[in-house]
């Protein structure tokens, strides 16, 4: 079976799920909202807590580029310009479709 992890960035907390094929919830946890300097190591350390899973979907509240990259956000007034999708791929070996 294929798993997939999704992400809330929020302002106080993110909150990250495991979803099986079905979209059924499979596991979840959460972590109060990290540094944006440090939340993309953040954000892969609470999924691969979750489990193995096929692809990651993060959701960032802002102004996200086509590219990955949160040249600001409400909920992280220090995430300027962060290549956030550029930072996740390096770090789960993955490249993004």
């Amino acid at each position: 079976m294929k798993f997939a992890a999704g992400v809330d960035v929020g302002g106080t907390k993110c909150l990250a799920v495991l979803l099986d094929e079905g979209g059924n919830v499979v596991s979840q946890a959460r972590i109060p909202t990290p540094h944006a300097d440090v939340l993309a190591n953040s954000i892969v350390d609470l999924v691969q807590s979750l489990g193995a899973f096929e692809s990651l979907g993060v959701g960032v509240p802002g102004l996200i580029t086509s590219g990955g990259v949160v040249r600001s956000s409400p909920n992280m007034p220090s995430a300027i310009e962060l290549p956030l999708r550029e930072q996740l791929e390096a770090r789960l070996n993955k490249r993004s479709g």
